[in-house]
């Protein structure tokens, strides 16, 4: 299984101080079937916890999965952010993040544009 991460979800972590290693566990929870929502399309939701706090009471993320393959953390946010319809995920973010899905889990691996400016791969040598 390789692990990437988007390069807005890059710049999440280390607003939150979160680490390769916590994707790495996400991951090897997602292979096992512990994760928050599947929201189709080869989208999951999953939890991630903040520096000395609980996964309940900290982050979320928004990734694209594909069994015994690839996992991509696309998007995270905090878990109290609730937008103005009363949502956390609007219907068109999710329209957005099933079609990103959909092309990054299409790709041949060999041709996913790793360590770029867009998409970079989690190395397990943390």
């Amino acid at each position: 299984m390789r692990i990437f991460k988007t390069k807005t979800f890059n710049k999440f972590m280390r607003k939150e101080r979160l680490t390769d290693k916590q994707l790495i566990v996400a991951t090897s929870e997602i292979e096992k079937g512990l994760f928050e929502g599947d929201l189709g399309g080869g989208v999951l939701k999953k939890r991630l916890a903040a520096h000395g706090r609980g996964k309940s009471s900290s982050f979320r993320s928004i990734v694209a999965f594909r069994c015994d393959d690839r996992t991509i953390f696309m998007y995270g946010y905090p878990k109290n952010t609730v937008k103005r319809s009363g949502k956390e995920i609007e219907d068109n973010e999710l329209r957005e993040f099933k079609e990103f899905a959909k092309v990054l889990l299409s790709i041949d691996l060999a041709k996913l544009p790793v360590n770029s400016k867009s998409l970079i791969e989690v190395k397990s040598d943390e």
